[in-house]
């Protein structure tokens, strides 16, 4: 009794927005569809009380069908309410992501920091250029792999995994305007899927969620990139992507 007590807990946690909003679309659906079939109802039986009695007033016509629509009220009133506790669920639910993203940035960051007072620039680069290289190792056996793009050098995109054909001008000139426009438009951030659409690649299934943030995070608002050379598929020459700044979760509300 205790385990389905924890699996149920366990269940509700993770997926309390998704219930509520569930809960509050499906009691719309029902109060729209209980509402006409019971308008139709009640309409044939005020024309048999008028054809019985023609001079029946509108109270007494409204005595006799308004307990016809306590289930359309009731209905509506969950709507409404599921429909409030899933957007306070998913606030919480967003605030708690946006604390973890935060100390793991701050962690990374003082890792970082770190690093590079104890082995130097130099070496901390390398270090990367290693994590870089390992993870793409392990790509290299996946005959999956999809190169998009198009231009005359092969470059890897660590966030999503993919390769693609540019050149590093052009990356270069696309992280410089979407920062631009970052800085001149009024939410001041630059999405994941804007900047995966500036290098000619398909947008992920959380890259709309993922950006950089100018006005809630001046200190890693805009897209600041660097390149590593190293071995892409098939040994050929190919160019990855180092991100100084990573994304960070956007909208969260």
């Amino acid at each position: 009794m205790k385990d389905l007590k924890r699996t149920i807990g366990t269940f509700w946690d993770k997926n309390e927005p998704e219930i509520f909003t569930g809960l509050g679309i499906g009691s719309l659906i029902f109060s729209t569809g209980y509402g006409i079939y019971i308008t139709f109802k009640t309409s044939k039986l005020i024309q048999k009380l008028k054809t019985e009695n023609k001079d029946i007033s509108k109270s007494e016509l409204f005595k006799k069908v308004w307990l016809y629509y306590i289930p359309v009220v009731l209905a509506c009133g969950l709507s409404i309410t599921s429909i409030i506790l899933g957007n306070k669920a998913m606030m919480k639910k967003n605030a708690a992501l946006m604390a973890a993203y935060t100390m793991a940035e701050s962690a990374y960051r003082e890792y970082r920091d770190q690093t590079l007072k104890t082995v130097g620039e130099v070496k901390e680069q390398q270090i990367r250029e290693k994590v870089v290289e390992e993870k793409m190792e392990k790509q290299r056996g996946n005959k999956d792999v999809v190169i998009s793009g198009n231009g005359d050098s092969l470059f890897y995109e660590p966030l999503s995994g993919r390769y693609f054909y540019s050149n590093w001008n052009k990356i270069q000139k696309a992280s410089n305007f979407l920062n631009a426009k970052a800085v001149s438009s009024f939410g001041g951030y630059t999405s994941l899927s804007d900047w995966f659409d500036e290098l000619g690649l398909d947008k992920t299934d959380i890259s709309d969620n993922l950006g950089w943030d100018i006005v809630n995070g001046p200190e890693r608002g805009i897209i600041d990139i660097s390149i590593t050379a190293t071995i892409g598929p098939n040994d050929a020459p190919c160019g990855s992507i180092c991100y100084n700044s990573l994304p960070k979760p956007i909208q969260l509300y």
